[in-house]
C-alpha cells in the first residue's frame, strides 16, 4: 500500500467506522471539506470534538432496545464464562503438534 496522491476511496459503513474515534475524527475531516459521497450521511455533529470515552457513552445512549438487549446477552456470556475458574484450561491446542518430529528425538 502507498500513500494516496490524487485520490483516496475508503468503502464502508460510516455508521460503524465512526465508532471508533479516529475514524470518527478523519470522517468529520472528510465531510467538512466537501469529500463526503453516498449515503448515508453522517447522523452526528461533526464539528464536535472527539473524545473516546465520551464518544462511547454517546453511542450507548442512542443504542436502540434490541442493541441494548444483545448488549447485556453479550456482557452476562462473558462473565459467566470468566466466572468458572475452576474449569482445566485445556490449552490452545499445540500440545499435540510440540512434540519430537521423530519418536527417538
Amino acid at each position: 500500500m502507498t500513500r494516496a496522491q490524487a485520490l483516496l476511496i475508503v468503502i464502508g459503513n460510516p455508521l460503524v467506522l465512526s465508532l471508533d474515534s479516529l475514524w470518527r475524527s478523519w470522517l468529520n475531516h472528510v465531510y467538512s471539506n466537501g469529500g463526503w459521497t453516498g449515503l448515508p450521511t453522517p447522523d452526528w455533529d461533526t464539528s464536535e470534538e472527539i473524545d473516546g470515552p465520551t464518544l462511547l457513552q454517546a453511542r450507548a445512549a442512542q443504542a436502540t432496545a434490541e442493541e441494548q438487549e444483545l448488549l447485556q446477552r453479550i456482557t452476562e456470556t462473558v462473565e459467566n464464562a470468566n466466572a468458572h475458574e475452576d474449569l482445566d484450561d485445556l490449552g490452545d491446542g499445540y500440545q499435540q503438534v510440540e512434540r519430537p518430529w521423530r519418536e527417538g528425538e
